[in-house]
């Protein structure tokens, strides 16, 4: 399926936000400007996979997804909204092991990271690791923020 396509249909058919799913992966992010058919034009936004939040899966990346954080005003009467900004939070399923209480746990991963280098964290070098490979992907695929 083209999800690109179906993002269109949707943004044609009123639909202003897309945040999609199921990939297991993050997955791309774009804001628009599109025109309608009527000739009006309106901001959109999708993102094609926020990845698991939660997950038990092994595969590369499936342990990474990110919290959206965005700032959308709605305009008069009108209703029409402006999407003015969108950032994002990366974060890592970790895996405790199957012995642990609490097996999987949610890390901040530029909070870990940062933790980490100040000699303040409680990951290993290995974890601090992966966590920086697992934002170079993150951010990779999401790219900046959108102001």
């Amino acid at each position: 399926m083209d999800y690109q396509k179906l993002a269109d249909l949707l943004f044609q058919n009123g639909v202003d936000i897309i945040i999609g799913n199921h990939a297991h992966v993050i997955e791309p992010m774009e804001k628009r400007k599109i025109t309608l058919n009527d000739g009006t034009e309106k901001d959109v936004f999708v993102v094609y996979a926020l990845g698991n939040f939660i997950s038990a899966q092994v595969k590369e990346h499936t342990r990474s997804t990110a919290i959206l954080d965005m700032k959308i005003t709605k305009k008069g009467e009108t209703g029409k909204i402006s999407i003015d900004s969108v950032d994002y939070v990366p974060v890592y399923c970790y895996d405790r092991g199957k012995g642990a209480q609490n097996r999987y746990i949610l890390l901040d991963v530029r909070q870990e990271m940062q933790d980490f280098e100040d000699g303040k964290g409680n990951i290993s070098q290995n974890l601090y690791n992966t966590l920086k490979l697992e934002l170079q992907n993150t951010e990779k695929v999401l790219g900046e923020p959108i102001k």
